[in-house]
């Protein structure tokens, strides 16, 4: 039933152990819904809730009780005072599922039955059905009862259009004397954007109740383009699910300014950091050099601005004349190495190219990155997948022979640069191709193949338990990360290399330590299985 005006509570969920940083998303949707808001035939009123903020319990199985009666509260108290007609959650990655079946379990049993219940983002885009009720995972029902449809509209891709359209329907079909349907689930495919220069400049207020958590955490996140032209094999870009992430689009760079401008004038905020958090930054050469000149210009004109921007690049994208302009300008780029294996950016099809002088290309542009960065003192950290799948020994002789081997004039590049890699082990992402093709290709083995349905406390840990092919093992995989690592950080660390620090050390022997417990429980699974039969 709409009052005064149609009440949209949006919800950031939680996640198995947290990772805390504010995206645009909801931000866009919320500025696009506004910039129409006079088409609609009610008025509408907006709130946001961040779980990870809200000081309840951790979202843990062991005490999922507890999480849930406090949950409850935060919700009861939130509705008394802003009674909301629909909650829309942004399940942005597939850690975020579990917590957004119980965001939506708890309001349509405990604080409205009549709200509607709304979830987008990529989980939502490319496993849709997740949220259909009669595939949330049983136990849930075991606290809560089966007849309750929880979520009633799942929007696949970018939302802006969707949300607005479904928004537009439900006020223009419903009256103050109509149900809106409660009982049904329903998805909605949404159009996409296809020009950004329709989106409206960008309006934090959402978020400005957590503005001493923003500035805390001293970044934000923005995006100026959309879409990704390659289709590596570990990302959704590979397949068919996501139509928005294949549509390459630029905003134009003047409009990008007039975003930055518009965070430069929020009052209450106070950062160090915007991260541009596009696939690709600029792969439009023509934009690149454009976002060059204006940024120049606009920090001759701010001398007061004195934060970072932080990019996201590719090894064959980066040339000598971007690291120049990234050092001058305060840009700092992450670059996705990914592997030094020949054998392994082939099945990554990291280059959209199976050409052997492409692939030796790659490398040596590696290494001529890597040496002309140092020479302007410019810091690039690189990430680095480690157990992708297919990897073999030999990938890792590999790895060893680039980076410890390959001497000029008596030293190895570890030894001569610093090098700052930030090392992540391959996840199972869901219908990736890598994922869906690797058993098959490689002979890996995917131990948990639906990981974020699982109630239990480490996804993380779950998510990357993977053989990588016949000839390795997880845990063999888990010997040389350790090895390699090790030697890495004690070659950086005589250079003097910060980037490396006791930190940094200790949590990843934390989280190595967690894989072998996760191996371990693995390998005893089989051989009590094997005993059984």
């Amino acid at each position: 039933m709409i009052e005064d005006s149609f009440k949209i509570l949006y919800i950031h969920p939680e996640e198995l152990k947290n990772r805390y940083y504010f995206l645009s998303g909801i931000l866009r949707i919320s500025n696009y819904l506004n910039s129409r808001k006079h088409e609609l035939a009610s008025n509408i009123e907006e709130e946001y809730l961040d779980l990870r903020f809200e000081k309840l319990p951790p979202f843990s199985h062991k005490l999922i009780q507890r999480y849930r009666k406090k949950l409850k509260n935060l919700l009861l108290e939130t509705y008394k005072r802003f009674k909301f007609n629909l909650i829309a959650i942004s399940c942005y990655s597939s850690f975020y599922y579990l917590n957004s079946v119980e965001i939506a379990m708890v309001v349509k049993n405990f604080i409205n039955p009549d709200c509607l219940v709304v979830v987008g983002g990529p989980h939502a885009s490319i496993i849709p059905e997740d949220f259909n009720p009669d595939n949330i995972p049983p136990y849930f029902y075991e606290f809560y009862p089966k007849q309750i449809i929880p979520f009633n509209y799942v929007i696949r891709e970018e939302a802006e259009i969707g949300f607005y359209n479904l928004i537009y329907d439900l006020l223009k079909n419903y009256s103050t004397k109509l149900a809106f349907p409660i009982n049904q689930f329903k998805i909605i495919t949404s159009d996409i954007l296809l020009d950004l220069n329709e989106v409206p400049v960008i309006d934090l207020s959402l978020y400005e109740k957590y503005q001493k958590i923003i500035n805390k955490l001293g970044f934000i996140n923005i995006d100026f383009c959309r879409g990704c032209m390659f289709r590596c094999s570990f990302c959704v870009n590979s397949t068919d699910f996501m139509r928005c992430y294949k549509n390459v689009r630029f905003k134009d760079v003047d409009l990008c300014f007039e975003e930055i401008k518009a965070i430069n004038e929020t009052e209450w905020l106070s950062i160090k950091e915007i991260h541009i958090m596009d696939p690709i930054f600029f792969p439009n050469r023509k934009y690149k050099n454009q976002f060059y000149i204006k940024l120049r210009q606009f920090r001759e004109t701010n001398k007061d601005i004195s934060y970072n921007f932080r990019v996201f690049d590719r090894i064959d994208l980066c040339s000598e004349f971007d690291q120049q302009n990234y050092k001058e300008l305060d840009i700092i780029p992450e670059i996705g190495l990914e592997s030094i294996s020949k054998k392994t950016l082939y099945n990554m099809n990291k280059l959209n190219s199976t050409n052997i002088d492409k692939i030796l290309n790659y490398l040596m542009k590696v290494r001529k990155l890597i040496e002309f960065s140092n020479k302007l003192q410019l810091e690039i950290s690189f990430n680095y997948i480690f157990s992708f799948p297919g990897s073999t020994k030999t990938d890792y002789e590999e790895f060893n022979n680039f980076f410890f081997n390959n001497t000029q004039n008596g030293q190895s590049l570890m030894e001569k640069y610093n090098i700052n890699i930030t090392w992540t082990f391959y996840a199972g992402l869901p219908r990736t191709l890598i994922y869906s093709e690797c058993e098959d290709q490689y002979g890996s083995k995917i131990y948990y193949k639906e990981w974020w349905k699982l109630s239990n406390d480490n996804q993380r840990e779950l998510c990357k338990l993977i053989k990588p092919s016949l000839n390795l093992t997880f845990g063999e995989t888990i010997d040389l990360a350790e090895k390699y690592f090790k030697k890495m950080f004690f070659n950086q660390l005589k250079r003097g290399n910060r980037f490396y620090s006791k930190r940094y050390f200790s949590f990843y022997k934390k989280h190595l330590k967690q894989l072998r417990k996760e191996d371990l429980n693995i390998m005893n699974i089989q051989k009590q299985s094997i005993r059984i039969n």
